[in-house]
């Protein structure tokens, strides 16, 4: 049994991914999305067929989840309960 993808006619080149000139969302199979993925230089969300490009977080949003994260493993320390990120 081949496990090779096949792609749809509607879906982008390896070259329109590469280059940023997709038009999102796009909609594709789960397959679809996992060869679409490793070939993309963005990040992108695969949710009930439609793939969307997303953002990456703040620096600002990034602090804060560390200061949270801090807190919480402090308060936590020698309990049963673990914090994660």
């Amino acid at each position: 049994m081949s496990t090779a993808v096949t792609r749809n006619r509607n879906l982008p080149s390896d070259d329109e991914i590469l280059s940023g000139s997709v038009k999102l969302p796009l909609k594709m199979i789960f397959a679809e999305y996992e060869a679409f993925d490793m070939a993309a230089e963005g990040r992108y969300e695969f949710y009930d067929g439609e793939v969307t490009e997303v953002s990456g977080a703040s620096r600002q949003h990034n602090i804060i989840q560390g200061n949270l994260f801090f807190a919480l493993f402090s308060h936590l320390k020698g309990k049963i309960c673990r914090p994660y990120l």
